[in-house]
């Protein structure tokens, strides 16, 4: 799909697709969730993955969105601040796009 999607990019002169997004939800309250891959740190970096390379096959440049974190801001509001410890950064939010580049660049 990724790979379709960045031919019909180029072929509109399109070089950077801003896709794809890796926030992991935990808050359905949260109103970007319909945006998002799902609530799981593997299936989001898998996934993602995919679609980065798919994307770039094609010479469109992936971009991954969005901040670190983003997705888990208090009571699901988009301006407000994220509160958590480093564990939960470590474990949920950042595996995802730890794998995209890794795996992506390396293309497993």
């Amino acid at each position: 799909m990724a790979a379709a999607i960045g031919r019909d990019l180029r072929a509109v002169g399109v070089h950077q697709g801003l896709a794809p997004v890796l926030d992991v939800v935990r808050d359905a309250r949260w109103g970007r969730v319909e945006e998002t891959i799902g609530e799981d740190p593997y299936l989001v970096g898998t996934i993602a993955t995919a679609y980065v390379q798919g994307l770039e096959s094609s010479g469109v440049v992936a971009t991954l969105k969005h901040f670190a974190g983003y997705s888990a801001s208090r009571a699901g509001r988009n301006l407000a601040p994220v509160g958590m410890g480093p564990r939960e950064l470590a474990d949920v939010i950042l595996p995802p796009f730890e794998m995209a580049v890794r795996r992506a660049a390396s293309g497993r």
